[in-house]
C-alpha cells in the first residue's frame, strides 16, 4: 500500500498495515483505561461525545438545527470536545515523567 505522509510517498507492507491497525486498537482501549484512572466522569463524557457524533452522523450543523442551538454554542461544544479528546480526559504525560492533571475549560 502506498501512502503519502509529510509529503513523502511511503510503501506500507501488510505487516506495517497490521501493526498500524493493532496499535490504533490498543490506543483506543488504553485511552478508556486512562480515563477510568484519571477521573470517574471522563468515561461518561467520552461516551456522550461519541453518542452525539453518531446521532448526527458527523453533520454538526444538522445537530445545531435539530436541538436549536446557536453557532457559537455549537462551536463552544466542539472546542470543548476537541480539548477533551485531545487530552484523553485531562491527562497529560510530559517527557520528564511527571503526570499533570488540568481541568477542562468547558
Amino acid at each position: 500500500m502506498l501512502i503519502t505522509w509529510l509529503g513523502k510517498n511511503i510503501y506500507m507492507s501488510m505487516i506495517h498495515q497490521l501493526w498500524c491497525l493493532y496499535t490504533l486498537r490498543t490506543a483506543w482501549h488504553v485511552s478508556r483505561i486512562i480515563m477510568r484512572q484519571v477521573s470517574w466522569e471522563s468515561r461518561y463524557i467520552f461516551d456522550f461525545i461519541i453518542e452525539v457524533y453518531q446521532a448526527c452522523k458527523g453533520d454538526w450543523n444538522l445537530l445545531a438545527d435539530r436541538v436549536k442551538i446557536s453557532d457559537a454554542a455549537l462551536e463552544a461544544f466542539l472546542e470543548c470536545a476537541a480539548v477533551f479528546l485531545a487530552n484523553v480526559g485531562n491527562y497529560y504525560v510530559w517527557i520528564d515523567g511527571r503526570d499533570i492533571y488540568e481541568p477542562c475549560s468547558c
